[in-house]
């Protein structure tokens, strides 16, 4: 990363201590495509988003049929100060945490399908910059892999479904 990149990735990260907290008509509603389309424009902002999870050893994964492509769902404490908003473990936040880790017998895939609706800060590699887009930051999760992600602040409306067929 260059100087100029870092200062302006230490920036951005300097400002989202001051930032007050999110009231909810702040929350932009969009869908999975249009963040994995256009990452820069909701870059740092709180949204939120209806998505299906994928769940690997070394994360979580939100996506929707409609395109290619995921962002991953970042739980982690050490995050929270970054949040700008408090992760809410409610009744509701219970049932996905104990869906993410209900088995199907003899295996590690997840015995139900999770749809839910997502609250939280989204982050992108991507900014833009002038009339150009640039990558300011390495990237999230293992090995650095995933171009975007949501800090999660709070679950809603999860709903399980059957496991999808081979």
């Amino acid at each position: 990363m260059t100087g100029n990149a870092r200062m302006a990735f230490l920036c951005v990260i300097a400002l989202a201590f001051c930032l007050p907290p999110v009231k909810a008509s702040d929350i932009k509603r969009v869908n999975v495509c249009e963040l994995l389309s256009r990452p820069e424009k909701f870059a740092g902002q709180v949204v939120s988003v209806r998505a299906e999870v994928d769940k690997s050893y070394h994360w979580i994964l939100l996506f929707s049929k409609e395109c290619k492509g995921g962002i991953m769902l970042e739980l982690r404490s050490e995050i929270e100060q970054k949040r700008q908003c408090e992760l809410q473990k409610d009744e509701t936040f219970q049932k996905f945490d104990k869906a993410l880790f209900d088995f199907q017998n003899g295996s590690m895939d997840l015995r139900n399908r999770i749809r839910a609706d997502f609250e939280g800060r989204f982050d992108s590699v991507f900014a833009k910059k002038g009339n150009r887009i640039v990558r300011v930051a390495k990237g999230y999760g293992q090995k650095h892999k995933a171009e975007t992600r949501l800090v999660l602040c709070k679950v809603s409306d999860v709903t399980l479904l059957e496991p999808a067929q081979p």
